[in-house]
């Protein structure tokens, strides 16, 4: 809990840092999920200066991050040997750049790690599971968000979204247990306390991603950027 309220008084910061800071410095970021779609940036008050393709080497798209309900998953990028990940290179300011580590829940909360590489003469970040978890599927909506934008891409190879297309995803709207987000080790207060702190993350995650992610007058008080 105290995790999350630190999310949302730093993330309040961020926001109001939009408002009053500026700098020239920019930041390359590598999306491959539902970030692929510029609405989505958009409605986050993230103002892209610049995009391209990319393709990610040496890395695979996998829905293995859990979400607010069970078995679902959202992407990471995960590191395996001659594999390619088809996404978009986003030129951010340095305050949107570290406004997205609250929205992928890098800052405070630990889900994504940020990734740092290089990319010709500069670099670029992406996202990473840090606790993944196996047999996840990404919900109907978060997966078409992913076929839009690789739809229209020239550069995404046609069998690529055809195994997109063909995925199963999940329909379920069962709160998720054990989802490993907020409590690594359910045990660590004995057997009796387990139920309790699997009630506890449920608690959490459902408070997190319905009320504390979803609304923020900061980020209200931010002009929505330009289409």
């Amino acid at each position: 809990m105290l995790r999350i309220i630190l999310w949302r008084l730093f993330f309040d910061l961020k926001n109001l840092c939009k408002l009053f800071v500026r700098s020239d410095k920019t930041y390359k970021y590598f999306a491959y999920g539902g970030n692929l779609d510029p609405g989505v940036l958009r409605r986050r008050k993230i103002e892209i200066l610049s995009e391209q393709d990319y393709v990610l080497k040496d890395h695979e798209l996998r829905f293995n991050v859990p979400g607010e309900y069970e078995g679902m998953g959202y992407a990471s990028a995960e590191f395996s040997k001659g594999e390619e990940i088809y996404g978009r290179i986003y030129e951010l300011s340095k305050i949107d750049a570290e406004r997205m580590d609250y929205y992928e829940a890098s800052a405070f909360l630990g889900v994504y790690r940020r990734v740092v590489q290089p990319y010709g003469a500069d670099e670029l970040f992406f996202y990473q599971a840090v606790n993944p978890k196996e047999n996840l599927k990404p919900t109907t909506a978060y997966l078409n968000y992913i076929i839009v934008a690789y739809s229209t891409s020239k550069s995404v190879p046609e069998g690529v979204l055809a195994n997109l297309r063909s995925m199963e995803a999940v329909e379920t709207k069962e709160i998720a247990k054990r989802a490993n987000v907020f409590v690594q080790d359910y045990d660590i207060l004995g057997e009796r306390f387990a139920k309790f702190l699997v009630l506890y993350e449920a608690f959490c995650i459902v408070l997190f991603e319905r009320f504390f992610y979803r609304f923020s007058l900061t980020e209200w008080l931010i002009k929505k950027p330009q289409v």
